[in-house]
């Protein structure tokens, strides 16, 4: 992808203990698989989740947009990719600069940082510990022990459980 983009409102919604994330969230993107189209994109937040409230392609040449590119299009990715960034980048204050009496070693702020992506991972109805493993470029297994040292160390709740689409286990009920 060539050029994601994503503004959030400044109306913030408590969506997880420590993340607070826009009511609404646009994403532009120019890609370079299909040169010439942008792509616009309005999400909402609703019931915790974000759902496409406008989708649009346009061609900068004013040429018709086939149903074949529009099929072509990474949907999907680009908008993960422009929701995760803000929401990571709106969310990151209390990780790197804790409140007064809150641990600011190294390994506290990773575990925070972890417990950041892990919530968000499942805000976008993502594997966790994949999208823990891809941001921080390690294998699986270390991106769950990493979770897990999160959690042990009080950064995530015990209920914050996730299969990997991201929803409540049903045996944690």
């Amino acid at each position: 992808m060539e050029d994601v983009k994503a503004s959030g409102s400044d109306d913030l919604r408590q969506v997880a203990p420590g993340l607070k994330v826009p009511s609404e969230i646009t994403v532009d993107a120019t890609l370079p698989d299909e040169p010439g189209l942008h792509l616009h994109v309005v999400l909402r937040l609703h019931e915790g989740r974000y759902v496409a409230r406008e989708v649009s392609v346009t061609a900068a040449d004013g040429r018709q947009v086939s149903g074949e590119a529009l099929r072509r299009l990474p949907l999907a990715a680009v908008i993960k990719r422009g929701v995760s960034g803000l929401i990571t980048s709106k969310n990151l204050g209390p990780v790197l600069a804790p409140n007064d009496g809150d641990e600011r070693s190294d390994e506290a702020v990773e575990l925070r940082m972890v417990a950041l992506r892990y919530r968000v991972a499942r805000l976008l109805g993502e594997a966790p510990n994949l999208y823990i493993a891809d941001a921080l470029g390690v294998s699986r297994a270390t991106a769950a022990r990493r979770v897990a040292a999160a959690r042990a160390g009080g950064y995530l709740r015990p209920d914050e459980v996730a299969t990997a689409g991201g929803a409540p286990a049903r045996w944690g009920r």
